[in-house]
Order: C-alpha cells, then structure tokens, then sequence
C-alpha cells in the first residue's frame, strides 16, 4: 500500500509537494537536536557506493524503473568539489513516473560498529515526480539534464548520462547532523514498487568558498 508518514500532517492548504519537504525538514531537526552544534549544521554530503536492494523491494526485472551508476570517489583535500556520476536510468512503465506516484525515504546512521536502522522515514503520498525534482535538484539534473527541470516528469525511455556533477545536499534542509548514512529510497504507484535504490554516504561540516 502507499506509505505514509506517521508524523502529523501539515494544514489541509498546503500541497502535498510541500508538506512532505517541510516534513523532512522538521525530521531531520528532531535527528539532530540531541547533538550539540559541533555534530549538526552546514554540510556536504557524499555517497561512497550504491547497494543492491533487499529482497522484498522486488530486486531485478520485476522492477518498472532500473537505476545503474558509478561515481567518482570523494576527495578529502577537495571537499567542494561534487562528485561525477555515469550511467542511465531506464523507465518501463507505460506512465512513467509521475505525480501519482508515491516515494518512501528511509535514512539508517552508522553508531559505533552498528546500524541503527530507520532513524529518518518520510513517506510521500503523492507527487514523488515534483517531491524528487524540488528536494533533490542535484540528483535530478545529473540524470535528466536542465531541461527537465519544468514540465512533465520522467517519461517511458533510456536517460542516459555521462560524467555529471552531482550535489548530493537537500536545499530545503540546510542544517544535518554529521555521520555515516545508509538510505533506501523507493518509488511505486498503488501497491505496485517502480524503482528500489540503496546507498551510502556521508554528512561532514560545509566548508567555505575560498576566494
């Protein structure tokens, strides 16, 4: 079935596009009040691999949305400087991906030698398509390109792209707490799961623009 969030809901006048980035953006706080401000704030964000999805996401050709990439590793000495990501993205599904889908964001933090699993879910009811492109810019433009940034959403095809930049943040959340983070993002329509994708990444403090 659709996921929903188990937060309160946002006033019946606010999309359903906005109440989902106000909500991540209050989750996120929550995750980082406990922490003084030396462990949240400003920051950078960097994925170190994509993992296989589990098992009752649905792995393989079952899926409607395939998602293949590599990236290039992050460089310590040169921390603003984005990561570059090649690959393609594959769309099966006769409707593509649009505003009806649903999207569910799981976030796991890295404590000592253990996950600790589901510190951040969001569930987006509806608008995964819009949620995606307005939360996650970055992502989105080094698959589909700027010309995609207005307009329909991701239509039945082969996106196909080559050594892009990728910013890997969330506008709408400027502050995060720092660590080791390991997401699971899926995208479906009904009771059906389109696109299952893991990852794992890092928060560190935002440094400066020299210059």
């Amino acid at each position: 079935m659709s996921p929903s969030s188990s937060s309160s809901s946002s006033s019946s006048s606010s999309s359903p596009v906005t109440a989902a980035a106000a909500l991540l953006l209050s989750a996120l706080a929550l995750a980082a009040r406990p922490a003084s401000a030396a462990y949240a704030g400003p920051y950078t964000a960097y994925l170190t691999e994509f993992l296989p999805c589990e098992d009752q996401h649905q792995q393989g050709s079952s899926l409607a949305a395939h998602f293949f990439s590599t990236i290039t590793p992050f460089d310590p000495k040169k921390p603003n400087e984005l990561q570059r990501m090649s690959g393609n993205m594959t769309i099966l599904s006769e409707r593509g991906l649009d505003d009806s889908c649903w999207a569910r964001l799981r976030l796991d933090q890295r404590k000592g030698r253990e996950w600790k699993e589901s510190v951040l879910n969001v569930g987006i009811p509806v608008g995964a398509c819009s949620w995606v492109r307005e939360n996650v810019p970055g992502v989105w433009r080094a698959v589909f390109g700027q010309t995609m940034d207005t307009g329909p959403c991701v239509k039945r095809e082969t996106h196909v792209f080559e050594d892009e930049p990728v910013n890997w943040t969330f506008p709408n959340v400027p502050v995060m707490p720092y660590g080791h983070w390991r997401g699971l993002t899926t995208i479906g329509r009904g009771k059906e799961v389109l696109l299952c994708k893991r990852a794992e990444g890092h928060s560190i403090p935002r440094l400066a623009q020299r210059g």
